[in-house]
């Protein structure tokens, strides 16, 4: 389906969590709205991966260092002054 305002970019179904964004027939990037993700990654929408129009990868997603981090994504770290993710602000339990 066209992305409604625009002349070029394109969204195709992936699945039906998923769906890509393609430019000029190629896929950019591709948007994961319900990942099935352990509770401790924070799950949430993502995208990835995301690639240049020249096709160079710009995103990882759950490295082995950071499996909480998603490609691009939103994430509330802090929330009526609490921190789940540490620092001086974080809670136990």
């Amino acid at each position: 389906m066209k992305v409604p305002g625009t002349a070029g970019p394109t969204l195709a179904a992936q699945a039906p969590d998923a769906v890509e964004l393609r430019v000029g027939g190629r896929e950019v990037a591709r948007y994961v709205w319900r990942p099935e993700l352990p509770p401790s990654t924070a799950p949430r929408p993502f995208l990835h991966p995301v690639r240049t129009l020249a096709g160079c990868l710009v995103t990882d997603a759950r490295p082995d260092s950071h499996t909480h981090q998603l490609g691009i994504s939103i994430a509330a770290p802090d929330i009526d002054g609490r921190n789940f993710w540490g620092g001086r602000t974080f809670v136990a339990g």
